[in-house]
């Protein structure tokens, strides 16, 4: 009786000691794919968001422009534009596997006197590629602020 006990015991240790490493591998990994949208937004900041976008999407990665197309293809032959686009992230997540998550925020885009514009939400979708997170798709809606 005192065996199968134990047996049980180590058994619901075993599994919720399996529950709390995934817990924090998971927590890890939102917390890397945050940091890599404030990265994302720093070098929109620091080398313009064209430069930005071609950085961080993945070679197929998705932009709407209304509809979807290639957003490499389209930020590289796009001409670099003076103001800014800047964003915070207010929502991430992963998935289980660590290998797609998502981040939702607010962005707004300035022009070169700083006046703001356009305000609107995003969405983006990001697979880890490698040891680093690209863009796999990026939506946003313009709205009032």
């Amino acid at each position: 009786m005192h065996t199968k006990i134990a047996v049980i015991g180590l058994i619901i240790f075993s599994a919720a000691n399996t529950w709390a490493q995934k817990q924090s591998e998971r927590t890890e990994n939102r917390r890397a794919l945050v940091e890599m949208e404030h990265a994302f937004a720093k070098a929109a900041a620091t080398k313009g968001t064209r430069d930005a976008f071609i950085e961080f999407l993945a070679d197929d990665g998705i932009i709407f422009q209304p509809g979807p197309v290639n957003g490499k293809k389209f930020w590289t032959e796009r001409q670099p534009r003076k103001g800014l686009l800047s964003w915070e992230p207010v929502f991430a997540d992963v998935s289980r596997a660590g290998d797609l998550g998502y981040t939702h925020g607010t962005y707004e885009v300035a022009d070169d006197t700083k006046n703001v514009t356009e305000h609107g939400s995003y969405v983006r979708i990001w697979q880890k590629q490698g040891v680093e997170w690209r863009i796999v798709m990026d939506v946003t809606n313009a709205h009032p602020k």
